[in-house]
């Protein structure tokens, strides 16, 4: 790719047939010639871009690659600046399904990657993003740091259920007043500081939050292991471990509810599912409550 400046940062995407990559970040940071390997679908492509002028995309090799779906690892460790591990980081090979949680010991892990090129991205809240790229092969493992720099985070101002008028309007108000179940306010969200909206419920002795073995949790109830989940008043199906952190962030949540069988309002009863747990949302979306 000819004619970019020495100072040039942009994205690059290569396709071929129905084989397409994600755009991946490149950056000729001050040189005049750089090289970028990029595997597209079952084959490697060599790019090289120069600062010369011509404004051509070049390719200057191929080669087939092992036919393989979803067999390779991507793994590694997410640090601070000072190279602190930073445990609860979201790890997410963007584009592919899949994605991780970074331990106590900063290291994450995230299987059944497919093969090729990837942006691998870290998100956790009072860091600012951060991103690499990576040409991953079939049945390999390819190891990546990550570091994250810390942001200026300002604390949400605390809000009282009482001074939402939403919550009022669905019912949520004079549910908690009646106390047959258990419920969360905005102030008690924003006391816990949760970095996954599954964290929320590690307090609650009905509940349990379990881990999936691939970086994300779900609940379960601790009598019979059936949980029924309500977002704004409808029915939410997860439709895999993981799925309920992915669908809502704690900053999106104005109220939860939580209810056994025995005690669950009518409105919160889905059908077949009488004797489960219900895990009630609402949102500040839907109750009117600024985020």
């Amino acid at each position: 790719m000819c004619g970019m400046g020495a100072a040039t940062r942009g994205t690059l995407q290569a396709e071929r047939g129905r084989d397409k990559t994600p755009e991946l970040p490149v950056a000729m940071d001050g040189r005049t010639f750089a090289m970028h390997t990029i595997l597209l679908g079952k084959t490697v492509v060599s790019v090289a871009a120069t600062s010369n002028a011509g404004g051509e995309l070049a390719t200057t090799g191929s080669q087939p690659l092992p036919q393989s779906t979803g067999s390779a690892t991507v793994a590694g460790r997410v640090v601070d600046g000072a190279g602190r591990p930073v445990a609860g980081v979201r790890v997410t090979v963007e584009g592919t399904g899949t994605s991780g949680v970074s331990d106590s010991a900063g290291s994450f892990a995230v299987a059944r990657v497919p093969a090729g090129s990837w942006v691998v991205a870290a998100h956790r809240i009072g860091f600012r993003p951060s991103e690499v790229t990576v040409n991953v092969l079939p049945r390999q493992t390819e190891r990546v740091t990550l570091k994250l720099e810390p942001t200026a985070t300002t604390l949400a101002t605390v809000v009282s259920e009482a001074t939402v008028p939403g919550l009022e309007r669905v019912g949520f108000a004079d549910r908690k007043r009646i106390g047959m179940g258990r419920y969360l306010t905005s102030d008690q969200i924003a006391e816990r500081r949760p970095m996954r909206t599954t964290e929320l419920f590690e307090t609650i002795p009905s509940i349990q939050v379990l881990p999936n073995g691939r970086g994300g949790f779900s609940l379960r109830s601790s009598r019979d292991g059936c949980v029924t989940v309500f977002i704004d008043g409808m029915q939410w199906t997860e439709s895999g471990a993981g799925d309920l952190d992915m669908a809502l962030t704690p900053e999106q949540i104005s109220a939860v509810e939580v209810y056994s069988a025995s005690t669950r309002p009518g409105e919160f009863t889905a059908s077949g599912q009488s004797q489960c747990t219900a895990v009630v949302f609402w949102t500040k979306t839907r109750v009117g409550q600024r985020q």
